[in-house]
């Protein structure tokens, strides 16, 4: 059943509650880079032991830490997420009809539970082609609950943008096992039904069919050339 007014406000809260702390991160710890700088001097650039230690444990403390999690659960971007569901796809076809060799990196992908996009706010050639590619990529794993294809409101991009702190963003995927989404996806999985593409689900289910020729035996007159003809072909 399709979301109500409310149901999808709902959701659009929802996911930006969840996208804010990668982008309150963002917001304070990235910043844009101002070219090249002067030199220091080398005492200036010099930091003892401890310091270094301190800055790996650091470092060591925020890959393991629930934001660094979420970060790693998330394909933000057209671009990102198109070639995840890519790589997703490769595991489901034979490498014959792929045409590219299974690397370690594919095997090793976590399928994706949800893609938004915001299609009122792009062109629909832009995301023709996620149904059959989410549908290929949800085959490499079988055993898992299908890929949802979800189309956002009017205005989600701004405020998916907002949350992230980036200008805007009008696709994301969220990786199977994402922190604090099992809410979400639950209500993403009652409402939203599986991708469906109906020539796909006959060609796998197609046999081979062996030409069959009939032939029928018919009968036609000689023709013969005038005797008008046969005087000219004499002469």
């Amino acid at each position: 059943m399709p979301f109500h007014v409310s149901e999808a406000k709902a959701l659009m809260s929802s996911l930006c509650r969840l996208l804010a702390p990668v982008g309150e991160h963002k917001s304070q710890h990235v910043f844009p880079s101002k070219g090249k700088r002067k030199r220091k001097k080398a005492k200036d650039q010099a930091t003892t032991v401890e310091e270094s230690d301190s800055l790996g444990n650091e470092r060591s403390d925020r890959l393991h830490s629930p934001l660094a999690d979420l970060q790693n659960h998330l394909t933000v971007g057209f671009n990102t997420t198109t070639r995840y569901l890519e790589n997703l796809s490769r595991r489901s076809a034979p490498d014959k009809l792929s045409g590219h060799e299974t690397t370690s990196n594919c095997v090793n992908l976590k399928p994706l539970t949800v893609v938004f996009v915001s299609r009122s706010d792009q062109p629909p050639i832009l995301h023709s082609h996620l149904p059959l590619l989410i549908k290929t990529a949800s085959l490499a794993s079988p055993a898992l609950p299908a890929t949802r294809l979800v189309m956002l409101p009017k205005g989600a991009e701004e405020r998916l943008g907002a949350a992230l702190s980036i200008p805007r963003v009008g696709l994301i995927g969220l990786v199977d096992g994402a922190p604090n989404t099992a809410s979400l996806i639950e209500l993403i999985r009652q409402h939203v039904p599986e991708v469906e593409v109906p020539w796909l689900a006959d060609a796998a289910t197609a046999g081979y069919l062996p030409v069959n020729i009939k032939a029928t035996q018919t009968t036609a007159p000689i023709e013969t050339k005038s005797s008008g003809q046969k005087k000219d072909d004499h002469e």
